[in-house]
């Protein structure tokens, strides 16, 4: 049995081809730009508060503080209001911060609900942040509603 040449020159070269260099790595892709540095320092930190408007922030049921920590990657901050863990979406424009309606569980405490309550109304009306060092502060219209410090 003989085999055409054009049969065998096919295999030749396509045993040639597969010797031949490897075609160059695609380039990696480009990084994503960091997030503004007030962006990065406000999310995924665990913020303590410490004032509640004018006044020394009191400590919730079981003599914990109340929390709020940004999740950038969904959008959404939570923590601890007094009495209750909570979470609300939020939405972040240059230093304009706006929080949607908050969730959160239901326990009766002996302790922490009036800190709750100023807790959870003060977030409706934020509407601007500002984080120095270790310190967040979020202000509505009428200047700072809370501040915040990092453990």
């Amino acid at each position: 049995m003989r085999v055409a040449p054009s049969a065998c020159t096919a295999l030749w070269l396509i045993a040639l081809a597969a010797c031949g260099p490897k075609p160059p790595a695609a380039e990696p892709p480009a990084a994503e730009p960091p997030p503004a540095s007030g962006t990065a320092s406000l999310n995924n930190r665990e913020w303590i508060l410490v004032h509640l408007g004018e006044m020394a922030a009191p400590l919730g049921a079981g003599g914990r503080p109340a929390t709020i920590q940004f999740d950038q990657s969904n959008g959404r901050a939570a923590g601890f209001a007094g009495c209750n863990r909570y979470s609300a979406g939020y939405s972040l424009a240059g230093e304009t911060l706006s929080f949607g309606p908050a969730i959160s569980t239901k326990m009766a405490c002996a302790d922490g609900d009036e800190l709750e309550r100023g807790f959870l109304a003060m977030l409706p009306a934020i509407e601007t942040y500002e984080v120095s060092d270790s310190a967040l502060t979020l202000s509505g219209s009428g200047g700072p509603l809370a501040r915040f410090r990092a453990p």
